[in-house]
């Protein structure tokens, strides 16, 4: 089974899907999809309610770096120490990766320990060069290796993901807790990325102009 541990939707500031897209294409695909808004959970519960497909969560912007949180009820405060986050996301019952560590500003960089579930070392918005240099220098680390999507846009969704065993969303976290999954997939192409970079830019505008709905602003 496949599962995209990192996917965005409106309640993320620069988000376009809404949580009702990302349920639908969920159950279309026959897929696992955690919805990780920025410092907001409210996405991935609405989704939930339409869909047994999908993982709730959020990605936490804790001061060392974005940790993403999944199987979470509840909002994981943001700014706190990346340990503390880490500690709060598991008192919660969920578990904690590292998002994109290489990425410049909001990577954990060398940061990420033991006391982490997993990794990001294939994120489809990163580059090759980034992707790479995560995958050899955690690929001994005893947590789950994953691969999200960062998808912010309905049709990246899986473009990269992670294989598991199991068919359901507590099959899913399971498979996390025992390090028993694999990324796959292919980063999106430079273009696409920048391309990208100015759609979220646009659709960050229209929130602050009240011209797109958006939890955040």
């Amino acid at each position: 089974m496949i599962l995209d541990p990192h996917v965005h939707t409106i309640y993320s500031i620069d988000g376009y899907s809404t949580p009702r897209d990302i349920a639908m294409l969920a159950e279309k695909g026959g897929i696992i999809i955690a919805i990780t808004d920025h410092n907001a959970i409210k996405g991935s519960l609405r989704a939930s309610m339409i869909s047994r497909r999908i993982i709730t969560g959020m990605e936490v912007s804790s001061k060392g770096g974005h940790i993403v949180a999944l199987g979470i009820k509840e909002p994981v405060k943001k700014g706190m120490d990346a340990s503390e986050t880490v500690d709060k996301i598991h008192e919660l019952g969920g578990i904690a990766i590292a998002a994109h560590p290489f990425r410049l500003r909001d990577g954990l960089g060398k940061k990420v320990n033991s006391r982490f579930d997993g990794v990001e070392v294939l994120n489809a918005r990163s580059s090759p060069k980034v992707n790479k240099k995560a995958q050899e220098y955690y690929s001994n680390a005893k947590i789950a290796k994953m691969g999200g999507s960062d998808a912010h846009l309905l049709g990246h969704v899986c473009s990269c993901c992670t294989r598991f065993e199991g068919e359901s969303t507590e099959d899913a976290l399971e498979a996390i807790r025992k390090r028993k999954t694999e990324p796959v997939g292919k980063e999106l192409d430079i273009t696409t990325i920048r391309e990208l970079k100015l759609i979220n830019f646009f659709i960050l505008v229209e929130k602050i102009a009240g011209l797109r709905y958006g939890q955040n602003i």
